[in-house]
This record gives structure tokens, C-alpha cells and sequence, in this order.
């Protein structure tokens, strides 16, 4: 199975196994409380506008194209502690102070020169200050400087390279590139902040790597970009640097034309995702699955700072939440992505872990980390053997019994010896039929793992959990790490000997071994 397969297989089990919304203990991260707490109207509509607004005539032709928000995208700058708003309406940006509210300055005005807007529709800003605004009605990006002066302008309506139509999402890469939701054309593109294409990656369709209409743009603190597909109701996740796809989450049922999408950039690697949809706010967690959900409408802009989210709502409002708390969860737990893991540990079994592990660096690792422990079915750690009167009554199982294994044959540290501890440990452990069948190919291995001569308890656990993974079926010989860089393993017979003679020249084969033991002695 293809990686994407097994991302979109583990997702399918994810949605299966756990409920939705989390429970907020899982998270680390309690949204209980989480509730629009202040509404600030960004900017008083005319009032002849509004005594002249009326509903259109019965007769009247639907629109081709959906009406255009009065408010666009917010982000914060920390480094005044401000805030920054699309104002659709008036065709400005406004700059707020994040604690009061209070409008400290305007970012253009109406008009289509440089420095001017039509429809501002979204924004970001990078590390240094440097703030990028889109507009949608020309398919124009404008750069400013912290202080709010134009540097650099670029982009055009059209379909070919270095041109864009509706443009609904920007945001800075790590490197101070700007990845571009080129909404029109079905694609997101990164470029430079003069205009320089870098990467250009989607196409019309609902595959994995496809779009309708990409609308959102965000950034978690490993690099991956989340890409807000909303006419598919979902979200993909690319590489930032390759815009390599990684993986997708979400359908009909969990987020509806998801519209923004945000993440805590002064969190760690397990903040969660913030989308906005058309009749509510969900809160993911960073592989798709459902936390908390928000019950706010028509949303179009969003963004979280210091554990508080601001989202804008049509006609011109300005959201501010009230911050989720963070909770005790453990040092292990508040690290990872996803720390409802721990509750589908009890369930996870080796077939698991093998799609688990294509998902993620940190999946990769604890799931490994998984299997050295052999806690993945049929895999189990085992327990000590039972001794009763100076005689065992049971024997040690699972991995206890491989390290009792090698503390018998390895002599404490001095490690096993490939012609003779080494070949009593796996003719003890297997059988001495398993060691006849593949002798070739188990002296291959023991000098791949073999540190030498010798090859010490390390070496030997990690060599009995491949044994163990081949005789389950998990695992091929020519899959094994000693077999990567070399010819497949050769075996000493084929499936068609019968079982009889091959176990009448396994015994002979033994006795042969013993025999020269005997003459060394002598």
C-alpha cells in the first residue's frame, strides 16, 4: 500500500476507534469555557446604506459568484502586540491595539494603484514584521514593512505561471517565502516576496494533492502547511520546504466548506488546528481528529495568540474568545501531536502500527519504540519464570524469556559467539529445525547486528524480534535491514521437502555439530 493510502487508512481508523469531540483531559488543552467573550464591530456601515438596503425582487437571477464578506483575515504581530484586520468593506487594513481594541492605524485605502486595496482579503506576517495582504478582485499581493511602508507588489489575473485568480489565503513559510491559496486555479504556490515562482503544486480533483478551491493557509512549528480544501471539506498537509504531500483529515461530516485555518505559533509541536467553517468553529488536533466545536457562523478570518482565539464574522466583527486553559496531563503526554494515543494503545496491534508508523516522525517513533518493548499484539513483554522448591514450574515468556536466553548463553556482557552461544540461543529459542532451514541467511544477520565478533544483548533482542516479526508473517527476509544492501538471503531448502526428511537431516545435521564439539574436547 502506497504511503498516502496508509494516511488516509490510518485516518478512516482513527475516526472508527475514537469519539468525537475528544475529551479535553486527552489534549492537554481544556476548551470547556471557549466562548466568544467580546464582540467588536471593526467599523459603523453608512447609514443610507442601510435604510436603502432591500431585499432583491422575487423575479431576480441567483448570482454566479457569492456576495463578498465585509471582513476579511486577522493575525497578531507580537512584536508591537497588535492587531491586524482585512476591513473588506472600506478596502483597508486597520491596526488594533490586542488588548483594548482601540484602532492605532490604517493600511491603505480604496483604489487599485500600489499601496491600495479593492478587496484585501487576507494576511499574514513573518518573524521580522513584514506583513503580505492579498487582494482578491485584482490578484495582487502587496508587501509592507513593519511601519506599514509598501516594498514590493506583485501578481495578475490568469491561469498560467505567475498568475492567479481569487487569491484566498496567504502565509510565510520558515524560509520568508509566501505560500499562495490560488483559489481559482486550484492550486497553492510558493513564491518570494518579489513575485519569483518556487513551487506550484495541486490541480482541479478530490486525489490526494488535488484542490477545489484551496481558501486557507497554515503553519505548524514542524513546517507543514495546512491547506484548507473547502469544496472537498478538508484539509491536506504538505512538506513546507518541497511541498511534498503528507497527509489529508476531514469530509462532509466533520467541517462544512471550511473557510480559515489557524494554529498557536507560540506553542509546541502539539498545538492544535483552528478551522472555521460555514456554520461552525472546530478545533482539531494535528492528524484530524475532533476536539471541540465552536458555535460560530460565517466566519472568515482566524488566528490564536497567548491561548486565545480572534475570529472575524460578516458583516465586520471582531471575535475575541476567551483563552482555553492548559491542563496536567503528564510531561510525556503534553508533548506529542495527538495524546489521545493513549487511548488506543490498549487496542493497537502490529497490522496497526504498520500504517500508524507512515503518519508522522513522532507515530514513527513511539510505535517503534513500541515494538523494541514488544507491547504490539501478538507481541507481550511475558513475566519472569515461575520457581517453586529450586524447580521452575513456568518458564519466562515474551521478551523476559529472550533477555533470560541471553543472560544464560551470553555469560553475562562477554556477548554471543556466531559458531557456538549464538546457535545454542536460537536453536533453544526457535528449534533447532529453524536454524538448519536458514543458517545462511541467520550468519548474514548476525554480522549485521554483531558488534564484531560478538554480538551483545542489544544486538540479540533486535535480533530475535526480526526472527519473531518473519515467523509471524509481518516481515520478509529480504525486507530486513542485513538484507537491504545485498542479494536475497538463501535457504538451505525449498517448500517442497517433505517434512519427515527434513526433520531426519535437521537431527543429523545437530549430530554432526555435536560430534565435532566432542572431538574439540578431546
Amino acid at each position: 500500500m502506497k504511503t498516502a493510502e496508509r494516511r488516509l487508512a490510518f485516518t478512516s481508523y482513527l475516526d472508527a476507534r475514537i469519539p468525537r469531540p475528544l475529551q479535553s483531559s486527552f489534549l492537554g488543552r481544556n476548551y470547556t469555557h471557549v466562548a466568544s467573550e467580546k464582540e467588536h464591530m471593526l467599523s459603523k456601515p453608512a447609514k443610507d446604506v442601510v435604510t436603502k438596503a432591500a431585499p432583491p425582487p422575487p423575479t431576480a437571477k441567483p448570482k454566479d459568484k457569492p456576495d463578498v464578506p465585509g471582513i476579511g483575515g486577522v493575525c497578531v504581530n507580537p512584536l508591537n502586540n497588535t492587531l491586524l484586520v482585512c476591513d473588506v468593506q472600506h478596502a483597508c487594513v486597520r491596526v488594533l491595539d490586542a488588548a483594548t481594541l482601540e484602532l492605532q492605524h490604517t493600511i491603505g485605502s480604496k483604489g487599485g494603484n500600489p499601496g491600495k486595496f479593492l478587496e484585501p482579503h487576507c494576511i499574514a506576517i513573518s518573524v521580522t514584521g513584514t506583513i503580505a495582504v492579498s487582494d482578491a478582485k485584482v490578484n495582487r499581493i502587496q508587501i509592507f514593512s513593519m511601519q506599514h511602508a509598501l516594498l514590493s507588489h506583485f501578481g495578475r489575473f490568469g491561469s498560467d505561471r505567475g498568475h492567479f485568480n481569487q487569491i484566498m489565503g496567504v502565509m510565510f513559510t520558515p524560509d520568508g517565502h509566501i505560500a499562495v491559496a490560488d483559489a481559482g486555479n486550484h492550486r497553492v504556490v510558493v513564491v518570494t516576496t518579489t513575485g519569483h515562482i518556487l513551487h506550484m503544486v495541486g490541480s482541479a480533483g478530490d486525489a490526494p494533492c488535488q484542490f477545489q478551491a484551496p481558501v486557507a493557509l497554515a503553519l505548524n512549528r514542524r513546517g507543514d502547511v495546512f491547506v484548507c480544501d473547502r469544496d472537498n471539506h478538508r484539509v491536506q498537509v504538505f512538506a513546507t520546504r518541497t511541498m511534498k504531500f503528507c497527509t489529508l483529515w476531514g469530509n462532509g461530516s466533520t467541517m462544512t466548506s471550511p473557510t480559515a485555518i489557524a494554529m498557536a505559533q507560540d506553542a509546541d509541536e502539539s498545538s492544535d488546528v483552528v478551522v472555521c467553517g460555514a456554520t461552525h468553529v472546530f478545533v482539531f488536533t494535528q492528524v484530524g481528529l475532533l476536539s471541540h466545536v465552536l458555535a460560530i457562523a460565517d466566519t472568515h478570518g482566524a488566528c490564536v495568540y497567548n491561548q486565545q482565539l480572534y475570529l472575524t464574522q460578516s458583516p465586520n466583527i471582531l471575535h475575541v474568545c476567551t483563552p482555553y486553559r492548559s491542563i496536567p496531563v503528564g510531561p510525556y503526554l503534553t508533548k506529542v501531536p495527538v495524546v489521545v494515543f493513549d487511548a488506543i494503545l490498549a487496542c493497537l496491534t502490529y497490522t496497526d502500527a504498520i500504517a500508524l508508523r507512515q503518519t508522522s516522525r513522532f507515530f514513527h517513533q513511539t510505535c517503534k519504540a513500541l515494538r523494541d518493548a514488544w507491547q504490539l499484539h501478538p507481541f507481550v513483554p511475558g513475566g519472569s519464570a515461575t520457581i517453586r522448591y529450586g524447580k521452575v514450574v513456568d518458564s519466562s515468556t515474551g521478551l523476559v524469556a529472550v533477555h533470560d536466553l541471553y543472560s544464560k548463553w551470553g555469560h553475562g556482557d562477554d556477548g554471543l559467539v556466531l559458531d557456538s552461544t549464538f546457535n545454542c540461543a536460537v536453536c533453544a529459542y526457535f528449534g533447532p529445525t529453524f536454524w538448519f532451514q536458514h543458517e545462511a541467511a541467520l550468519r548474514v544477520v548476525f554480522g549485521h547486528y554483531a558488534d564484531g565478533t560478538r554480538l551483545l544483548r542489544r544486538g540479540f533482542v533486535e535480533v530475535v524480534t526480526v526472527l519473531e516479526e518473519i515467523q509471524a508473517g509481518f516481515l520478509q527476509w529480504h525486507q530486513c535491514p542485513a538484507f537491504l544492501v545485498s542479494c536475497v538471503p538463501p535457504k538451505r531448502f525449498g517448500h517442497a521437502y517433505p517434512r519427515l526428511e527434513l526433520l531426519e537431516q535437521t537431527q543429523a545435521y545437530q549430530l554432526d555439530k555435536l560430534v565435532l564439539k566432542l572431538k574439540t574436547m578431546v
